[in-house]
């Protein structure tokens, strides 16, 4: 054991147990730490910028089937509603897998999609102010699901319109999607 920790530590600089010295890193270690360490970063790098960068889709029909797999031949595992905001997680073929705002994950078909910006309330309520802050008057509420229209985006705020409703802004953190 003595042995094998006393190697270590001639390979790495230091002093091993018993207190005698041992060499400084050689420039191999130095260039291995080095090059580890930027790895490290570009991986760190690209993971957020792969965060920043996700696909969102909505749905582009009044009904659509989220399938358990890339086919008709798959189950329906849910029946989602026009403007219904999905986060693309893969492709295959025609077919998008997807994620929604409750983490339920199943496969659309890419034509039923569009590129049109919604969001999803999902935060038990919130509330719908006519300008972007909590100062300004509340105009509607919304529940959690409540799906809507994103029209604009400022600081924190998004602005948003339902079918039936006025538009009005909601708080960034109360809504999930783009």
């Amino acid at each position: 054991m003595i042995r094998s920790i006393q190697t270590l530590a001639s390979r790495v600089g230091g002093s091993t147990p018993d207190g005698s010295p041992t060499r400084a890193p050689s420039r191999l270690t130095q260039v291995v730490t080095t090059g580890a360490r930027g790895v490290i970063a570009l991986l760190l790098l690209g993971s957020a910028v792969g965060l920043q960068a996700r696909e969102m889709v909505s749905v582009a029909k009044p009904e659509i089937n989220m399938r358990a797999g890339p086919g008709t031949g798959h189950p329906t595992l849910w029946t989602l509603a026009q403007g219904y905001p999905l986060e693309v997680l893969q492709t295959q073929g025609q077919w998008f897998k997807v994620r929604d705002f409750e983490k339920d994950v199943g496969w659309v078909y890419r034509p039923l999609v569009s590129q049109v910006p919604y969001v999803v309330v999902k935060s038990r309520t919130a509330n719908v102010r006519q300008a972007p802050n909590t100062r300004a008057r509340i105009v509607d509420k919304a529940e959690y699901g409540d799906v809507m229209r994103q029209l604009e985006r400022r600081a924190g705020w998004v602005k948003v319109q339902r079918t039936d409703g006025p538009a009005g802004w909601i708080a960034r953190q109360l809504l999930w999607g783009r």
